[in-house]
C-alpha cells in the first residue's frame, strides 16, 4: 500500500501565490495608470476643445465688432450726407434770400 500524503506533507506553493498576487497588483497598477492616462488625455482633449471653442467664440465676437464698427462708419457716412444735405438746404435758403433780394431790387 502506498502512503497517502496529507495536506501537511504537501509543499506550499508560495512562489505561485506570490507571482499571482504580484501579477494581479501589477495588472491593477497598470489599469490604474491607464485610467489616469485616459483621464489626463480626456481632460487635455476637453481643455483643447474648450480652448478652441473659446477662440471660435472670440473670433465671432471680433467679427461682429468689425461689422458693428463698419455699421457705425456707415451711419457716420450717412450723417455726413445728412449734414451735406442740410448744407444744400442752407444754400437753397441763401439762394432764396438772394432771389428775394433780387426781387426786392426789381421792385
Amino acid at each position: 500500500m502506498g502512503t497517502s500524503k496529507t495536506a501537511a506533507d504537501k509543499p506550499i506553493n508560495t512562489s505561485g501565490t506570490a507571482t499571482y498576487e504580484a501579477a494581479h497588483k501589477y495588472g491593477t497598477a497598470t489599469n490604474q495608470s491607464k485610467t489616469i492616462v485616459n483621464k489626463a488625455t480626456n481632460g487635455s482633449e476637453t481643455t483643447v476643445n474648450e480652448a478652441m471653442d473659446y477662440l471660435k467664440a472670440t473670433n465671432r465676437v471680433n467679427h461682429a465688432n468689425k461689422r458693428f464698427k463698419n455699421g457705425n462708419k456707415r451711419v457716420k457716412n450717412g450723417s455726413e450726407q445728412l449734414a451735406n444735405g442740410n448744407r444744400t438746404v442752407s444754400n437753397g435758403y441763401e439762394r432764396q434770400s438772394n432771389g428775394s433780394a433780387m426781387a426786392t431790387n426789381g421792385y
